[in-house]
C-alpha cells in the first residue's frame, strides 16, 4: 500500500500522480481515470487550509459532474477531515450510481 506522505514529499509529482490514477482506476475498476484531465499538486507544508469551501460552491460543483474532497473543503487541516470528506463524497456517488 502507499507509504505514509513524507516519505514521498521530494518524489517527481507525475510519477506520484500516475500511482495515484493507476490506484483510482483500479479502486473504481475505470480505466479512463488513469488519464485524468486536470491535475494539482501541493507538499503538505503548504497545504494547510485556513477556510472551508462554501456549501453552494460544492453543491455547485457537483451538480456538474466535479466532486470535490479533502481537508481543504472542511477548512479544517487534518486527516480526518480530508478522509471524512472523501467517505462522503464517495457515499453520494455511489448513491447517484444506483438511481
Amino acid at each position: 500500500m502507499y507509504k505514509r506522505q513524507v516519505d514521498h514529499y521530494d518524489r517527481d509529482p507525475e510519477r506520484n500522480l500516475a500511482e495515484l490514477a493507476a490506484l483510482t482506476a483500479g479502486l473504481l475498476e475505470d480505466d479512463r481515470l488513469t488519464e485524468p484531465k486536470w491535475t494539482d499538486h501541493q507538499g503538505w507544508r503548504y497545504a494547510i487550509p485556513e477556510n472551508g469551501a462554501s456549501s453552494g460552491s460544492l453543491e455547485r460543483a457537483e451538480s456538474e459532474g466535479l466532486y470535490c474532497v479533502g481537508d481543504w473543503t472542511a477548512g479544517e487541516g487534518r486527516i480526518h477531515a480530508a478522509l471524512r470528506s472523501g467517505l462522503e463524497v464517495g457515499e453520494r456517488i455511489a448513491g447517484r450510481r444506483r438511481d
